[in-house]
């Protein structure tokens, strides 16, 4: 079972890499920075994902915090 530890929605400031398709990212855009592990066991990593690999409609409405906890 996966941990996340934070889940937010960011606007880029430089240019990063989609860790799941590989495209770019560019400034300006919108992404999602996801922090945790796939399993208990596993280390911790963050993970920066495109719009087009993930949604990044932000739920709680202020800009940045999609903060959860799942065990």
């Amino acid at each position: 079972m996966s941990t996340v530890i934070r889940n937010k929605v960011h606007t880029a400031k430089k240019f990063y890499e989609c860790d799941s398709c590989r495209r770019q990212i560019s400034p300006g855009i919108k992404y999602r920075r996801i922090f945790g592990s796939a399993y208990a066991s596993d280390p911790l990593r963050e993970l920066k994902l495109c719009g087009g690999c993930t949604d990044i409609k932000e739920t709680t409405g202020d800009g940045h915090s999609d903060i959860m906890f799942a065990g």
